[in-house]
């Protein structure tokens, strides 16, 4: 019973406030949340054009990170053949530098025999030999060991112009790589 008496008097006090709002103010308030709406609307989409040049810009700014990285595989690719080549190099050039060192020795082994030997003119050549045949052979002897000496120059020459050109391959692929 006492349930029933709260909710009579409950009802009585709800009653009147809703009679008490007249049309005017139940207008007025929906007018207020037409115009809401239509702010909430234009805000909606304001964001909507926003996100849509948001997206627009993730776009093109994904497009330049794609080319960067794209550059930048280019770029690691180039400097590790640039590396590989300069590794090569330096093993040429040390091979050659090698080579060229054991070349100088027989050069340098060579002058001094020459230096500190008589070399055979051909007068001594003639009066020495046993005969026809020793003179031809001991010609023959000497013609080799001069076409040797250019032979052996000539690797020089080659070996000493060689590694020049290696040791400027090296500087600049090193140039390059710093």
């Amino acid at each position: 019973m006492r349930r029933v008496v709260l909710l009579v008097l409950a009802v009585l006090l709800v009653v009147p406030v809703a009679a008490a709002q007249d049309e005017g103010t139940l207008r007025d308030r929906i007018g207020a949340g037409k115009s809401r709406e239509r702010s909430l609307a234009s805000a909606a989409s304001r964001l909507g054009e926003l996100e849509r040049k948001a997206a627009r810009e993730v776009t093109i700014l994904e497009g330049r990170l794609s080319s960067a990285q794209e550059e930048l595989n280019e770029a690691e690719t180039r400097l590790a053949r640039t590396e590989e080549r300069e590794t090569a190099a330096r093993r040429r050039v040390t091979r050659l530098r090698k080579r060229l060192a054991e070349v100088r020795e027989k050069l340098a082994g060579l002058l001094r025999e020459r230096y500190m030997g008589d070399r055979p003119d051909f007068v001594t050549v003639v009066l020495h030999a046993d005969g026809f045949p020793q003179l031809l052979e001991t010609l023959s002897f000497v013609k080799r060991v001069e076409r040797a000496d250019t032979r052996l120059l000539g690797v020089v020459r080659a070996a000493r112009g060689e590694a020049g050109s290696e040791q400027r391959a090296l500087e600049r692929l090193a140039a390059r790589q710093a």
